[in-house]
């Protein structure tokens, strides 16, 4: 049985981070893969937040992706080029990543050469 963690001395708190990326890491260049009908892949966004319950809201430059709570993992199908990743709680706490999607859709005839 895991004991919980006493709170913070108040002389710490300014120094937490209440959360954090896990992926993407700080101006991670992305792969975005191709699936094999021809259709761009998926990335999987993820971070981890100190309140077990906070709700964590996703933004990929100025396009709204969606809300989280619990774990906080976002799927997401970005444009290539360079994109501004943007998570923000409920109680106003925010991350900004910066990141390059590299790739570009395949055509048929460059997956299945004749």
């Amino acid at each position: 049985m895991y004991a919980t963690l006493p709170p913070l001395l108040t002389s710490c708190a300014d120094e937490m981070e209440n959360m954090e990326f896990i992926y993407p890491r700080e101006w991670n260049n992305l792969f975005l893969p191709t699936d094999l009908d021809v259709t761009p892949g998926q990335l999987i966004f993820e971070l981890v937040h100190r309140q077990r319950k906070a709700k964590v809201f996703w933004q990929i430059d100025d396009q709204y992706l969606g809300e989280t709570t619990g774990i906080h993992q976002m799927v997401v199908r970005p444009k290539p080029g360079w994109q501004t990743l943007h998570v923000t709680d409920q109680q106003g706490n925010n991350l900004v990543r910066q990141l390059f999607v590299a790739g570009k859709p395949l055509e048929s005839k460059e997956l299945f050469p004749e």
